[in-house]
């Protein structure tokens, strides 16, 4: 820009700064108020049809109006004798609404549950489900598992009090896994209902990146119109997940993160049935089966821990038998309940002492600390096993039949029998756990990379032999599995009601005949004695209807 004709003296000009023109005279008509008698009233604008959306927020206030009686409206908020941090303060709290009006509308939920109260909609019957923990939409022309996906994020929305820690959030996130519950999982899904329903579309963002929460192969048969197990299959996978907690929460023989597992379960499908998420009369009623199944669960599987540790009891009739009489085959399984021998001796050794020296940096580990018990001996274990077995001669008792491995399902439990001339303790102290056999299934290969394949392979793990390096490994049982078989179970208590939990449940382990080499389990100087190689199965692992009787 270019001023001419500006009346400058030398003195004004200093050297190496800019030259700005004069301010123009104030035109004598015009009175200025001094800036301390200032007062910012914000932004004012005539209230028109498209102002009405800001207008909400001021419905209470009297709007003033121009000079032509027209409306006013404020655009932002008025600071008058407000200070720089209550404006700053002012301006952020504005951003925060309009970010939680935009939220809002988009179906994010507006309810956080308190942390103790965060799992109550599983288990408590009394529980009210407070109004807001889902604001998406649930209607009929959406997708089903768009839908699915939008009441998974409410959920972890709304028990976000608990999901802070990162033993619940893992715990969903292998939930979610498990049942399919992620759009960056390949494969189809169908369409929403009705005549409007429209197709699912993968989110964009998934083309470019690879599937990071995929366990598994994701390529899927081109007849395959829905991957998502928890649609189609509900009860099963169900089933099949919690009865397999134990191994799924990836801790070991450690029980507590194995029971929230299926705490969070029987919330999270509980959540799905609160809010009719899927209200399709053919989706419905199997997922509500579903939700009843992981209702059941957390109790079911302390039912089946508590007589896990009654079989599992080294000084208990079932493993003091085999301690006793089974040979080599008495010791402790590879990864079972117990702890196993150590066999890398001067390595663990040198392993130990590098624990009390620290290197450069610092840096050390913590030492793991095994909590399961160890076997027994025969010496240790003999005293308990003698005022079972009485009047019969200890002596002359050993292993005379033997299966390696076989899981069986409990069908009926019996109560001990009566006292008489030659009975031994066991039969009058001990319930009758009847059995039979339980195999594996193809209903069970319910998981999304198996249900492509349609091989016979047995995929049970317990059930391997393909190790041909241990001895152990090629274990052959010198008897036919029967169809009915009997255990005998101390400690059971006189409850009723826990007895008869009892039905269904699944023994996985070894099976022995022992006793009297001439005698007969119809005069109980023959017995059938199990030994846990895993843990027990809870009563809900299998439908009802296959128990075999």
């Amino acid at each position: 820009m270019i001023f001419t004709k500006l009346s400058l003296s030398q003195a004004d000009v200093i050297p190496d700064q800019l030259v700005f023109p004069p301010f123009l005279s104030v035109p004598p008509i015009i009175n200025l108020k001094p800036i301390s008698e200032w007062n910012d009233y914000g932004l004012w604008l005539p209230k028109t049809v498209r102002t009405d959306e800001i207008d909400q927020a001021q419905n209470n206030q009297a709007h003033p109006c121009d000079s032509t009686n027209t409306p006013l409206i404020s655009v932002g908020h008025p600071f008058a004798g407000l200070s720089f941090e209550e404006k700053e303060e002012a301006r952020r709290t504005k951003r925060r609404e309009a970010d939680h009006r935009r939220k809002d509308a988009a179906g994010r939920p507006g309810f956080r549950v308190a942390k103790e109260e965060c799992w109550l909609i599983g288990h408590d019957t009394t529980w009210k489900e407070p109004e807001g923990t889902s604001k998406s939409d649930y209607d009929e022309a959406i997708p089903p598992f768009s839908r699915l996906l939008s009441a998974t994020r409410d959920f972890e929305y709304s028990r976000h009090a608990e999901f802070q820690f990162t033993r619940s959030k893992r715990l969903f996130q292998l939930i979610r896994n498990a049942f399919g519950l992620r759009s960056s999982f390949q494969g189809r899904h169908w369409s929403g209902s009705g005549p409007h329903g429209y197709e699912y579309v993968a989110p964009t963002s998934h083309a470019s990146r690879g599937n990071e929460y995929a366990p598994f192969e994701t390529d899927s048969a081109p007849d395959v119109d829905e991957v998502c197990i928890l649609l189609t299959d509900p009860e099963t996978c169900v089933r099949g997940l919690l009865a397999l907690a134990r191994r799924e929460a990836e801790a070991g023989w450690d029980f507590e993160p194995a029971h929230k597992f299926t705490v969070i379960t029987a919330a999270f499908l509980s959540f799905l049935v609160h809010y009719d998420v899927l209200p399709e009369p053919a989706l419905q009623a199997p997922l509500r089966k579903a939700c009843d199944i992981a209702r059941s669960a957390p109790q079911a599987l302390l039912d089946a821990k508590a007589l896990e540790d009654v079989l599992s009891s080294g000084t208990g009739w079932n493993r003091a038998n085999w301690t006793t009489y089974g040979g080599s085959w008495g010791g402790s399984e590879r990864g079972g309940l117990e702890k196993g021998p150590i066999s890398w001796g001067e390595q663990n050794a040198k392993e130990e002492l590098s624990e009390e020296i620290a290197d450069d940096g610092g840096w050390s580990v913590s030492k793991i600390i095994d909590d399961s018990p160890v076997a027994l001996t025969k010496e240790e274990v003999y005293i308990h096993l003698i005022p079972f077995v009485r009047p019969l001669d200890i002596g002359h008792i050993s292993l005379i039949q033997y299966i390696p491995y076989a899981r069986r399902r409990v069908v009926s439990v019996l109560p001990p029998v009566s006292e008489g001339p030659g009975v031994p303790a066991y039969a009058t102290r001990c319930h009758r756990l009847v059995t039979a056999p339980a195999p594996w299934t193809a209903k069970e290969k319910w998981r999304t990379h198996n249900r492509i394949h349609t091989d016979d392979s047995n995929d049970d793990e317990e059930d391997s032999a393909s190790d041909e390096s241990n001895p152990l490994d090629q274990e052959v049982a010198t008897v036919d599995e029967p169809d009915r078989l009997i255990i005998w179970v101390e400690d059971l208590g006189e409850d009723p009601s826990f007895v008869n939990k009892l039905v269904g449940m699944g023994l996985r382990g070894r099976w022995g005949l022992m006793g009297r080499k001439n005698g007969s389990e119809d005069d109980f100087t023959q017995w059938w004695a199990f030994k846990a190689k895993d843990y027990v199965l809870p009563s809900f692992w299998s439908p009802s209807s296959s128990t075999a009787t």
